[in-house]
Parts: C-alpha cells; sequence; structure tokens
C-alpha cells in the first residue's frame, strides 16, 4: 500500500510540474519565443477560440500552425505582453492547466478595430485552460475581453 501511495504522489507531483511548466511555455511562446511550438504543442492540437478573427480552429492541428498563428496575432500590434495573473492551476485528474492572464498592448493600426489608433496602449484578460498528454498540450480553450477599466492596475 505505501509503494502504491509514494507512487500516487510522485505522479501528481510530475503532473503538476508538467502542466506548470506547460503554462510557463505557453505564455513565453506568445510572448514572442515562436520555437518554443515545437516543444509544447502536439500533433493533432485542437483549439477552442472565442474569437476566430486570427485564427481557423480547424487549422490549429500542429506546432506550424500555431506559430504561425501566433505571428498574425502578435504582427497586428505594436507591442504585446502577455503575464499571468491567477494560475497556473492544475488538475492532474484531468490533465488540464488553468489561468487567468492579462495581455498589454501598444496599437499599430493594423487590427480594424475602432480604437486603434496607432501608439494607443490596450489590455486585454482572458482565460486559457490547455490540455496536455505526454508533455505536449493537446488541446486549448481560450477566451479574452477587452478592458475599458483596468482594475489591476
Amino acid at each position: 500500500m505505501q509503494a502504491t501511495t509514494a507512487t500516487t504522489a510522485i505522479n501528481i507531483n510530475e503532473t503538476v510540474v508538467t502542466g506548470r511548466s506547460l503554462w510557463d511555455s505557453w505564455t513565453t511562446m506568445w510572448n514572442g519565443d515562436l520555437p518554443l511550438a515545437h516543444d509544447i504543442i502536439a500533433d493533432g492540437f485542437y483549439a477552442h477560440l472565442s474569437n476566430t478573427l486570427t485564427a481557423d480552429p480547424a487549422t490549429l492541428r500542429n506546432a506550424v500552425e500555431v506559430e504561425k498563428w501566433v505571428v498574425r496575432v502578435r504582427s497586428r500590434y505594436a507591442k504585446l505582453v502577455y503575464a499571468t495573473h491567477a494560475g497556473p492551476f492544475v488538475d492532474v485528474t484531468a490533465q488540464t492547466v488553468t489561468c487567468y492572464w492579462k495581455a498589454r498592448g501598444v496599437f499599430a493600426g493594423l487590427t480594424g478595430k475602432a480604437g486603434d489608433i496607432v501608439g494607443k496602449e490596450f489590455t486585454v484578460v482572458g482565460t486559457d485552460i490547455l490540455r496536455f498528454e505526454d508533455g505536449k498540450i493537446t488541446e486549448c480553450w481560450t477566451m479574452s475581453v477587452p478592458l475599458e477599466i483596468d482594475p489591476l492596475s
């Protein structure tokens, strides 16, 4: 019985460490370290997006396509920096990691949004859930909304 308990504790700890590490890499990738996509995205990846203006979820099936997606999003702004504000929270049973994040950026006049004035700063908040298997992200759910009034500044 003790061996099972010890093994279970090790598996739980490894899953938590993996989930947190994947979250850190996911955020680092979104902050511009694009080659990380090849280390963290599984073939057959699937994205559930609340905003499909920057990508068709059906095309985001591997690291190459995820990297292109990140490039498309980042290229629309003069500056874009993501930071974690709550989490990462790892569900070891579901092998998921969840975080509340905030991105601060500067418009470049390339989004087509009404408030996109070159040089104007903006903030977006969101929540991502990443499912992982064998040390790679297999699926993500993401939602984000712009913040008109920033309660965390």
